[in-house]
């Protein structure tokens, strides 16, 4: 298992509620951007938590893929290189989000997103 997976099973395992819809002090610290669903297969992910930078290639295959971001203060950036796109470059400050990447089968793609 990748240490990106374990990290985020490790903070689903963990997070816990003070009171409904409020999060504990210090979640933001163990929330990170992730890919919910990749159109392909995986090549290489890496996250970088002091940057709050995430990264991933993959090999396109047919679908969307969607890589989700927790709430931040000045949102976050998105970039995609290869035969794809992002109708979304900029996800919004301060709620979560989901970016969606659209890619023609069989290329190689990489999805970095960045805070802003």
């Amino acid at each position: 298992m990748s240490s990106v997976v374990l990290r985020r099973l490790a903070a689903a395992v963990t997070a816990r509620w003070t009171t409904p819809g409020a999060r504990r002090p210090n979640k933001d610290l163990t929330a990170a951007p992730y890919a919910a669903a990749v159109a392909g297969t995986v090549t290489a992910e890496s996250h970088t938590p002091e940057a709050g930078a995430y990264r991933i290639r993959y090999r396109a295959g047919h679908g969307v893929t969607e890589i989700r971001v927790p709430a931040r203060p000045g949102g976050w950036r998105v970039s995609v290189t290869g035969a794809a796109a992002t109708p979304t470059p900029v996800l919004a400050a301060d709620r979560s989000a989901t970016a969606r990447v659209h890619a023609r089968p069989g290329a190689e793609v990489t999805v970095a997103v960045t805070p802003r």
